[in-house]
């Protein structure tokens, strides 16, 4: 387990070092020997967008060259996939999306809806929508309630499919995501199938914020750990799964002391050598914080409930006789901590110097440079949508405020998850505001 002291050390480590650095050389001096290391930093950012940008592309080649295996297969039985749905006081939703669910273009799925202890009307609402859709297997179970691990869990207990689907609630998926994801099982390898998250809606401009975050840090990074087979996070709303596979780890994580079971589950299977790919074309939409107080609640949950994911899993990676699961695990501890605290430091730096000896030649190259490699991260992600107008505009204000305000959060959770500060589960309310959208342009 990666311990709180290796943490602390490091950071007192860091930190000391860069006030050494800010107050101990004149300008001349410092412009000599520091540049050198601040290049070699640049540097290293330069290949991790390199590192993403060929790792989409070779993704696109690789689903490519999927497609044409697949449409050469004249007799491929379609696996039988069993769509899991945790639903706890859903009653806004859950007609909804079991409606959507009823429309998938795929020939062999059942749906299974699992009320955790609900105290409203979601399990009246199912009940009355059976007998609307007597073509597909709906089937509601109950249980106490108990978290969406263990409803997951009581799920693929009760269900019979090769393949297992979870969804969210609130989510609607394309008609064609179940026949997507699938394809990847032909590979004996490929445990899970990530698929791609939309910002259903898009009220105001929190959610338009979201909406750019999903399309860049979250689906188009993952194509670059696809192209590996290490995608470290499965989302909630769109995850399929080998039944094998999940036998084999056991399941989701029953530990009540971490809140990504998403992430913990993933990071567990790359532990023990299984592939995990992800799949644009299996997308789902769903409904986002539209307040402040909303989003920073689920980011809060998500940041620490990752680094927990981490923690636990860190050992057994590193350990794994798979290259790179020893790859994902250090990448991953680098990705979540240690740069981001690198990149404070690095700024503190710049800042002190600027504020001593009015020097600003060093920051301004430095916040040009991480401009110019975001700015062409929107470029590659914004080509499957043709929507890079609509979107630039959207990515300056982020820059200029949404990213700063996610990057300080982001290290106020970490530093809460430091110290072991007590945490609960939180649910975003729902809204209900999943409604019919078109899907050409993703297909």
């Amino acid at each position: 387990m990666l311990s709180r002291e290796i943490f602390l050390f490091l950071t007192v480590f860091l930190t000391i070092t860069t006030c050494l650095v800010s107050f101990s050389f004149e300008p001349a001096y410092y412009r000599t020997h520091v540049w050198p290391y601040i290049l070699i930093f640049l540097g290293f950012s330069f290949l991790r967008y390199f590192f993403f940008t060929l790792g989409a592309l070779v993704d696109n080649r690789h689903r490519e060259s999927l497609l044409k295996r697949f449409n050469e297969l004249d007799d491929y039985e379609y696996p039988s996939v069993s769509i899991l749905v945790p639903a706890y006081n859903e009653e806004k939703v859950i007609v909804q999306t079991i409606s959507h669910l009823a429309q998938l273009n795929y020939s062999n799925y059942e749906v299974l809806i699992i009320d955790d202890g609900s105290t409203d009307n979601t399990s009246a609402l199912v009940q009355n929508s059976l007998a609307l859709y007597p073509h597909i297997s709906i089937k509601l179970v109950f249980k106490p309630n108990g978290g969406k691990a263990e409803a997951l869990n009581f799920g693929l207990a009760n269900s019979s499919g090769e393949l297992i689907l979870g969804v969210d609630a609130d989510g609607r998926l394309d008609s064609n995501a179940v026949m997507a994801g699938a394809k990847h099982f032909m590979d004996p390898k490929v445990a899970s199938v990530a698929g791609y998250v939309e910002v259903e809606g898009q009220r105001n401009l929190l959610e338009h914020f979201q909406q750019l975050e999903y399309m860049i840090s979250l689906n188009f990074l993952r194509k670059a750990y696809s192209t590996l087979g290490i995608v470290p996070v499965v989302p909630g709303p769109v995850g399929m799964f080998r039944r094998e596979a999940l036998n084999q780890v056991k399941g989701l994580t029953h530990d009540r002391h971490i809140f990504a079971e998403d992430a913990e589950l993933s990071m567990r299977l790359i532990a023990h050598g299984w592939k995990i790919r992800s799949e644009e074309r299996m997308i789902a939409y769903t409904e986002a914080p539209g307040d402040w107080k909303s989003f920073f609640r689920q980011r809060y949950r998500w940041n620490r409930g990752v680094f927990q994911a981490l923690t636990a899993n860190f050992n057994p990676m590193t350990a794994s006789p798979k290259p790179l699961a020893r790859f994902a695990a250090l990448h991953l501890y680098a990705e979540s901590w240690l740069l981001p605290l690198m990149n404070i430091l690095l700024i503190a730096n710049f800042l002190i110097r600027l504020f001593i000896y009015r020097e600003a030649n060093l920051f301004t190259i430095w916040i040009a440079f991480a401009v110019f490699l975001d700015f062409w991260m929107l470029v590659m992600a914004s080509m499957r949508t043709g929507k890079f107008l609509k979107y630039l505009g959207l990515f300056i204000l982020s820059k200029l405020f949404y990213e700063n305000v996610l990057f300080f959060w982001r290290m106020f959770c970490l530093f809460d998850e430091w110290r072991e500060k007590d945490m609960n589960w939180d649910k975003v309310e729902r809204h209900g505001i999943i409604k019919e959208a078109h899907f050409e342009q993703f297909r």
